[in-house]
């Protein structure tokens, strides 16, 4: 299902109220930048275009690589965003009633041009929204015990981050991981209960009684499984499995059929189903404070490149410093051929001797969906202000992998 949002952008597409100027035809360079909800982190390799009422304006998109995303559906002229979610277009004689129109995997907007005689075309930010009306993906999260994914989403604007105390209290909850049949202590979530843009589902008894429990996900409602309501779910490592007998059926059928599916760490065993892929995980890995990896896809190399970490530069080169691999971290194990590397690392130190040259991780296509796995996540010791690298990573494949 496809949303729209419409909205008035500041700078040059605004202006031209019931009490303003008039809106006039434009003629000029209209730039932008498409960015997360937060309206800082940047989109790149969106489709954005322009629609146009007016059968004699001229649009033409500057600087566009049109290979590095999928064609609109309509007719129009389209350009993809760059690198920092910059694009660009030269237009010629375009009336009122244009719309500026960018999609990405299942995250859309529509936002009205407007131009009076004083406008300029620069659009400054142009951020997706949180509201499913408005052309947000429709999220769920399943909680678990050593990750925190929920905390990064609220990051990027899908919610509210617990104040400076709430985040300190969070520092004295830190977990080791635990065999998967030792009971661990719920610890407090730096999210802000409530204020979530996307739906939690209780997968490791640390929410209020009001949020549903992982069974719920695949529940059926009104003779549809719930999970088919999302476009993308998240399942934090340390999450319990569900207790419904084809639950690994439903989640294979999920993504074929255009879901997008985020595991981390020893959550592998929900990826289990997917033996095509994956078999199953090693899960002996031993605790390194910092591990040394490199970025091997091209594209989030070149993110990475242009965004800020706490302390400075996220990569060096394509090397990135992951945090807080706690004992008992789990390690891929491909299906020789059948995934597509995103993240590798030497963990012959790590509990897996030998291993030089692991995939940490990776995502693979499965029908008309995508699956994403990694052996790190979010961090207990991730810092209040800024992002670790690890946390731009998964921020990165939070848009650039969905279908």
């Amino acid at each position: 299902m496809t949303f729209a949002l419409l909205l008035v952008a500041c700078g040059g597409g605004g202006g031209g109220g019931p009490s303003g100027p008039p809106l006039v035809a434009f003629t000029g360079e209209i730039s932008g930048q498409l960015v997360a909800p937060n309206g800082v982190t940047p989109i790149p390799g969106a489709t954005v275009y322009i629609e146009s009422p007016g059968a004699s304006a001229r649009v033409l998109p500057r600087g566009a690589d049109n290979g590095a995303c999928p064609a609109p559906q309509t007719q129009s002229e389209w350009t993809c965003s760059g690198t920092t979610g910059e694009f660009s277009f030269d237009v010629t004689g375009l009336p009122p009633g244009s719309t500026l129109h960018a999609e990405k995997g299942a995250w859309t907007l529509s936002q009205p041009l407007r131009f009076t005689a004083q406008s300029t075309g620069a659009l400054g930010a142009v951020a997706f929204k949180t509201d499913t009306a408005a052309g947000a993906a429709r999220i769920a999260v399943v909680t678990g015990d050593y990750d925190n994914i929920e905390y990064l989403l609220a990051k990027m604007g899908l919610g509210e981050v617990e104040d400076n105390d709430g985040l300190a209290a969070r520092a004295g909850h830190a977990h080791v991981h635990a065999p998967r049949t030792t009971q661990v202590a719920p610890r407090s979530l730096p999210l802000k209960l409530g204020t979530e843009k996307f739906d939690l589902y209780d997968g490791n008894g640390a929410l209020p009684s009001q949020y549903p429990d992982v069974d719920a996900l695949f529940s059926t409602v009104n003779g549809q499984v719930r999970l088919y309501e999302y476009d993308i779910i998240y399942i934090n490592c340390g999450a319990d499995e569900p207790t419904t007998g084809s639950w690994r059926d439903l989640l294979s059928s999920y993504v074929s059929q255009g879901g997008a599916l985020y595991v981390t760490d020893q959550s592998s065993v929900w990826l289990e189903g997917f033996t095509d892929y994956l078999q199953p995980a090693q899960d002996w890995g031993e605790g390194v404070g910092e591990l040394t990896a490199r970025v091997v896809n091209t594209a989030m190399a070149t993110w990475l490149g242009g965004v800020t970490c706490a302390g400075g530069d996220c990569i060096t080169g394509e090397q990135i410093q992951i945090e807080g691999m706690l004992s008992g971290w789990h390690l891929a194990q491909p299906v020789p051929g059948a995934v597509t590397p995103l993240v590798r690392a030497d963990v012959s130190a790590a509990g897996f001797p030998g291993n030089t040259d692991a995939i940490l991780t990776l995502t693979f296509r499965h029908g008309q969906g995508q699956v994403v796995y990694s052996s790190y996540h979010v961090s207990h010791d991730a810092p209040e202000e800024g992002y670790l690298p690890q946390e731009r990573v998964l921020e990165y494949l939070f848009f650039s992998e969905t279908p």
